[in-house]
Parts: C-alpha cells; structure tokens; sequence
C-alpha cells in the first residue's frame, strides 16, 4: 500500500492507524505487512467495506480525516461511495523482506525465465508488459493497460505477479522496472 510522505509520519507517530480506499476490490489482505519507505513497515490487522457516509467519526480520524466530505474530496468520490477500511499497526522502522530486486546471477535468470513462459502459457503477456512498464516509469495502471489489451485489474494482478518475482516496483503513481526486471529484458534482446 502506499502512503504520502506526510501519512507516513502520522503513522510512526502512532496518529494514523487506519486509511480509507476506494479498490473496485480489495488490494490488502489481514496479515500483510507492507512497507512505507523508508520509515519502516505496517501489518495490516483488520479489513471491511462500507459506505464512506457510514465510517464513523473516530475512524475518520484515525485514518486522517476530519469528516466524510473531506475523506471525499481527497479519494475523488461521492460521500455514498463504497470504501475499504483498511485498519493496520506499526510495525517499527525495519523494513520487512520483499522479493528481491536487486542484480541476479545467471542461474536466478533462467529460473525467472521459466516461471514468465509458465505464466504465459495461456497468453502471452509477461515481456509486453515488461518492455511498457520499462518504456513508461511512472504511469498510471489504467493508462498502460489498453496498450497489452488488459482490462484494469487483470494487469494490476498482472505486474503484481512480476513484481512477487522482483522484476518491477511500484510508485507513488505506476511502476517502473528494478534492476532485475532490466537485467532480465536486457538478457531476452541480447
């Protein structure tokens, strides 16, 4: 999950221990810890969808919002909009272990190359998405998805799939490739 800067600071703080999101479906399950880089990690501990009109007042406040309207104006939707109430704790500074995506040695290589023909066998979708989220760092999902014919959540599940194999990280807004990912397109065109 991702968290502005000033978010952040609340949550270290202990002042924020809840957020509000408007998913079409839940994208946090109870249990996930989740890094807020670089103040450390959350785990999330409870989850529940409701009406945005119908949060009440101390969650609103927990998650930094003073009314419904104003938790409204910032998520971009009406007051009757369904939200998640995404309730969590913090974890502490230390960051927990995501995949790595750092350089990778041949056979780590061969074995990421394995598993994207696996995930392509029913249609394949792994380089085209690599090589649109190498040529446009920082898109919106819904941007870059007509471009690998892709409805919106089929390739958010998509590049969550490569990013499970640290091949992509994710921005304030889109993604771009980690040093895996471009490590692993260099060695496909080579």
């Amino acid at each position: 999950m991702l968290f502005k800067k000033d978010d952040k600071k609340r949550i270290v703080s202990g002042a924020m221990t809840a957020t509000l999101r408007s998913w079409k479906r839940c994208q946090a399950k109870v249990g996930g810890q989740y890094n807020i880089p670089p103040y450390g990690a959350i785990e999330v501990t409870e989850i529940h969808e409701t009406p945005l009109e119908s949060v009440e007042a101390e969650t609103l406040a927990c998650a930094g919002y003073p009314s419904p309207d104003a938790a409204a104006a910032r998520l971009k939707v009406p007051a009757t909009a369904s939200v998640y109430v995404v309730v969590f704790r913090y974890l502490g500074k230390d960051p927990v272990k995501q995949p790595d995506t750092g350089e990778a040695d041949n056979d780590d290589l061969a074995d990421i190359m394995a598993r994207l023909q696996r995930m392509d066998t029913r249609a394949s979708w792994t380089r085209a998405t690599l090589e649109l989220i190498a040529e446009n760092p920082g898109t919106r999902a819904g941007d870059l998805a007509p471009n690998v014919n892709q409805d919106l959540a089929t390739f958010k599940r998509n590049v969550r799939k490569l990013k499970a194999l640290g091949l992509t990280e994710s921005l304030e807004t889109g993604y771009r490739l980690s040093t895996r990912g471009r490590q692993l397109l260099e060695k496909e065109m080579s």
